[in-house]
């Protein structure tokens, strides 16, 4: 049905729209979800520019072509063996800590 994860997103886009003029909001029931959200958006703030967040460490490549970012190794071209090389840490998804006492 869909040749792509793009096309599917497209299409669920389009069908969660949709729906938003059909299904009624839970706390105003004699509102449909897409009349607030209109009635939210004159009090929205604009979206500010992304935000590119990372942490980012100086590292040594080991003798086997090897980095250590987070309790983790990657594996790097062999020819940065013994140099010094910059990694950046990123978050992609949401993710969650216990916290600790």
């Amino acid at each position: 049905m869909f040749h792509t994860v793009e096309e599917l997103n497209a299409w669920l886009g389009q069908r969660c729209r949709a729906l938003w003029s059909e299904l009624l909001h839970p706390q105003y029931n004699e509102l449909t979800v897409a009349d607030v959200l209109e009635l939210e958006r004159v009090k929205m703030m604009p979206m500010p520019t992304a935000f590119d967040g990372y942490v980012e460490r100086t590292v040594r490549v080991s003798s086997t072509c090897l980095i250590s970012v987070a309790r983790n190794r990657y594996s790097v071209p062999c020819e940065r063996v013994g140099q010094w090389v910059s990694s950046r840490l990123c978050l992609l998804g949401s993710w969650s800590s216990p916290m600790k006492r």
